[in-house]
């Protein structure tokens, strides 16, 4: 998501009107967990990559699925799923 660019080239993450980033922008601005997950070899955006609005990324923990450890991948993302607080 963080390197998908629209159909004229410009990425998708600089798109106020993208969905994704509209809905992280929004759980940001509202205090909610988020858990940011990084699949297919993705790393986490530098600090020059993101809008101000997703900035906040630069401080949470991401988890990281692959193919070769995904049950326990999947496992350690549910984990941290169902300890995050009800809101």
């Amino acid at each position: 998501w963080a390197t998908i660019e629209d159909g004229q080239s410009r990425r998708r993450l600089h798109d106020p009107a993208d969905l994704v980033r509209s809905e992280v922008a929004t759980a940001l601005r509202l205090g909610l967990k988020v858990v940011p997950v990084l699949v297919g070899g993705a790393q986490m955006p530098g600090p020059n990559d993101l809008p101000d609005a997703l900035a906040p990324l630069l401080f949470l923990n991401a988890l990281e699925i692959t193919d070769l450890r995904w049950e326990y991948d999947v496992e350690r993302l549910l984990d941290a799923i169902t300890d995050l607080p009800a809101r």
